[in-house]
This record gives structure tokens, sequence and C-alpha cells, in this order.
């Protein structure tokens, strides 16, 4: 929560777009405890009643840096009064082009009028990172042929974090200077905090995202070390980007199974279905130390 909120207007294509605005006492879903405070959730953009779903829709271009895979975060919070049941408000959500809800429904998701619910996708912005920044494109379009005042499109929030590639670098390449120069070439920064509008608000957060494989006993006991790296007493499996994605379903809210010091932990499985694992997700701010985070695993491992 203790992050800087920004107005979306910069990155906003405002085409028959309407901002939502409701004192609503904000409820909060086990997994979207304290995430964001309750003046996201309390104000949200929609698209104007009179629109047809196949021109009307909430459309956001955010410029990032290419060759990078980016966690986008989109806040959802049933706000209006009249919207209290599941199917009143069905829309699509596309991602970079790439379908990522077909049929969102947010009391479907949240369970109800005024409760918050996040939900969490992995974009990736394919290129040469000398190339620069190319706009990240999120599409939320109405469902139903036909739109009311309420039946359409909503969203209350959004964050996108960039992702430290496998060699641990978050930094873009500086652009090529086409006049050269006898100064010497300067060094590319290590990274840099860019800070992009949202919805209500939005910030550009740099982070890696740890998994860590929890393993039963008959396992441990085989003596099963391929694909493993030691550390000390621990023995882990190392895990690519996408197989963490996968192994929980997109981060799926339905597959959390905690909220600790640490952060979010997430119930997922692995090689076909066969292994269980569990994804621990480091939140912002988090105090929690290495003893302590050993324990959380020797207890979740016990669950296998």
């Amino acid at each position: 929560m203790f992050r800087d909120w920004e107005d979306d207007s910069n990155d906003l294509i405002e085409v028959d777009v309407f901002s939502i605005n409701r004192a609503v006492a904000i409820r909060y879903t086990s997994s979207a405890t304290h995430i964001a405070p309750n003046e996201v959730y309390q104000k949200a953009r929609s698209v104007g009643a009179h629109c047809h779903s196949n021109v009307c829709n909430l459309t956001w271009n955010i410029p990032l840096d290419l060759g990078f895979r980016y966690l986008v975060r989109l806040y959802f919070c049933e706000i209006e009064p009249v919207m209290t049941n599941e199917g009143e408000r069905n829309f699509t959500i596309v991602i970079n082009n790439q379908n990522a809800e077909d049929e969102a429904d947010v009391i479907k998701w949240s369970g109800g009028h005024g409760i918050s619910i996040y939900r969490d996708y992995v974009a990736i912005m394919e290129g040469d990172r000398r190339e620069g920044k190319h706009k990240l494109s999120i599409f939320l379009q109405p469902k139903f042929a036909t739109i009311s005042n309420h039946s359409n499109t909503i969203l209350n929030g959004l964050e996108v974090f960039k992702i430290s590639n496998p060699d641990n670098n978050l930094g873009s390449v500086s652009p090529v200077d086409p006049v050269t120069t006898s100064a010497p070439e300067q060094s590319v920064p290590f990274a840099t905090k860019n800070k992009i509008a949202t919805v209500l608000t939005l910030i550009v957060t740099l982070i890696n995202v740890p998994v860590y494989y929890i393993r039963c006993n008959s396992e441990i006991n085989s003596g099963r070390t391929n694909n493993r790296i030691s550390s000390g007493e621990h023995q882990c499996r190392q895990f690519s980007l996408d197989e963490m994605v996968r192994s929980i379903n997109n981060f799926d809210p339905q597959l959390v199974i905690e909220c600790g010091g640490y952060g979010t932990v997430y119930k997922g499985d692995i090689d076909g279905g066969e292994t269980t694992v569990a994804v621990k997700r480091l939140k912002s701010g988090s105090s929690q130390g290495e003893n302590e985070f050993w324990t959380e695993i020797k207890m979740l491992s016990t669950h296998c």
C-alpha cells in the first residue's frame, strides 16, 4: 500500500469513457487485504451506456521497455449500487493482444458488492532492448452486444511490475547516439524507475518473484538431486518464470492458501500434476528473516 498512486490520463484512450466515484465501505478478500488503499477501489473507469460493445471499450497504452516480462495487476471492486448479482456485468480482457479473460465477472470473482479483488497476468514484451520503449495495451470490452447503464466494463486500478531477466538485469539500454564522438561510452544504469499512470493509480515497481520447491518426505528420502541447487542444508529446484506461472494458473486467487509475513502463498502443481508445490510471492515491505522463511517452508511441506 505504501506506494505512489497516479492519475491515468496520459495512458488512457478516452473515447466515451467516464469515471465512477462512490463512497462505498470496501471489504477485502483474504488475498487482497491491504494490497491497495480504499481510495483505489472507491473509484473506477467505465464506458458510456449509449455505446455499442463493438466500438466502446476501455484501453490503456503503456510505454514499457522491450525484452522483459511484466506482471500486470488489475484491481476490481463492484461499487455501482445496482450491481449486486453475478452475470450482470460481463466483459473481456485483452492484454498485449492476448486474451486474458473471456468472461470477466467482478462479483463472481469477489463474492459480492463492495468486495475488492485483484487479478494478476504476465505479459511478455518481446524485442530488442536497444529499440527502446513500446506500448503495452490493456483492453476491456463489454461482453454483450448492447449495453445498459451498468452492464459494461469496469476497472478500479492497475499496476505493472517489471520482472528481472535470468541475469538479474532490470535496466534498459541507453539509446544509441547516431553522431559518433570521442567521449567514452557511458555504462548502462542497473535499474531505472519508471512511473506510469494507471486507471486511477499506477506505478512501475521492479521486483523478483521467488518460488521455492516444497518436497514431500518421500522425495527427500529418495535422494533425487537433478536440476536442483544446494544452499547449505536446503535443497532447491530451479524454475523458469513460465513454469512458476503455469504451476499456479497465472496467480489464480482461488489457489491462495496463506498470506504470511513473507507474502502470499499459492498452492500449485508441476510435472503434469504429479508434484504439489507452494509458490511464495514476496510482498513489499516484508520484514521476515531467513529463519522465519524456512520455518514457513517446512510447515507448508507437511501438506504435500
